[in-house]
This record gives structure tokens, sequence and C-alpha cells, in this order.
């Protein structure tokens, strides 16, 4: 099991995309983070008898604002699509905003998840 890949915090640009696919969920009618915490798959795991154990993974990548802009523009995200076009406006605008406010240039960006490996003692 995964978790959803999350901004660290000291990712702006992270932050920002975060904020904006909440506004979206929210505007859907959808749960983050989706409704399953690492701590809930460890119980039922434990319940059905297996173990489990904690992995952080760690990502990293040259994005640039723009990169963002053009995913938001092209509606990248699938949750994205089960909006009409001004609840896309409503919940995409203060990220656009906050995005073009950012200088234009690549900058590293990094994300964790958390990966659950189980095994039957």
């Amino acid at each position: 099991m995964s978790s959803t890949q999350r901004p660290t915090a000291d990712d702006v640009v992270g932050q920002i995309i975060k904020e904006m696919s909440e506004r979206v969920d929210a505007r859907r009618g959808a749960v983050r983070p989706r409704g399953v915490t690492v701590e809930e798959v460890m119980g039922w795991a434990a319940s059905a008898g297996f173990v489990g154990a904690v992995h952080e993974l760690q990502r990293q990548w040259i994005s640039a604002p723009a990169d963002e802009l053009a995913a938001i523009a092209h509606r990248s995200w699938p949750a994205m699509r089960e909006l009409d076009e001004a609840a896309i406006d409503e919940v995409t605008r203060p990220a656009v905003e906050a995005l073009r406010s950012l200088p234009d240039t690549e900058g590293l960006r990094r994300a964790v998840s958390d990966l659950v490996v189980f095994h039957r003692p």
C-alpha cells in the first residue's frame, strides 16, 4: 500500500497545488486523503494476521511554475474533469494567481509518500 504523495513543507509550488487539490475535492464532495490512513491500513492488516513496516519514500524533481500552470490549463488531474468550467475557474483561480506571482524559474520540488510492506510473522 502506498499513500498519496504529499509535498514537503518547503515545496512552495507543491503546497499551492495541494491546496488547490483540496478545493477541487471539496467542490466534488470527495474526502482527502481519500478516507484511508496508514494507521487504518496497519490496523486492518494486524486484524488479518499481518505485520507491516512503513517506509517513507522521498521523491524530487525539477519543475517551474509554468509547468503547473500548463497542467491546470490542460485539466491534467482527473478529478478536475468532474467539474464544470465555472467550478474549475473558482477552485483553480487562487492557485493560478499564486503560481503566476512566483518567479518562473526551474526549482527543486520534493514530495514524500508512505509505503507499507506487509508480511505474515
